[in-house]
């Protein structure tokens, strides 16, 4: 129930702009807190999509490449995916990206603690934002 009301919250209720916001908790009582402005997700970001095969990542290794982003600064947020993460519960890999350099991000797969895994060809997604 309360995953169904957050997603109905999340679905309905977000708009542009500052204010607060008052709802009955389904559980009793209300919830209320100030909702945020996200009109800057909407501007200012650059989108890829890029193919990759990361291999083999041994345990301790790392697994490393880069990809061209139009308009990416060093300081940028970036928000990633890669569709071809294996289950977290045999394998817990940790992943990061960062803006290198401009217009290049970099996406680094870490397996601190094994087992070697093989990853296999999948699609990077990558969204930037500008720091300020």
């Amino acid at each position: 129930m309360a995953t169904d009301y957050y997603e109905t919250l999340g679905q309905e209720d977000i708009d542009f702009g500052t204010g607060i916001v008052s709802k009955l908790n389904p559980g009793g009582g209300t919830v209320a807190t100030t909702q945020v402005n996200l009109s800057s997700l909407a501007q200012n970001q650059g989108q890829t999509t890029a193919s990759w095969t990361p291999g083999l990542i041994a345990a301790g290794a790392i697994a490393y490449t880069t990809v061209s982003v139009a308009g990416a600064s060093p300081g940028d947020f970036v928000q990633w995916s890669f569709d071809s993460m294996p289950d977290p519960a045999t394998y817990w890999l940790i992943g990061s990206a960062y803006v290198t350099s401009t217009g290049v991000v970099a996406v680094v797969l870490n397996n601190p603690v094994g087992p070697d895994v093989t990853l296999g060809a999948g699609n990077l997604n990558f969204l930037v934002f500008k720091s300020r």
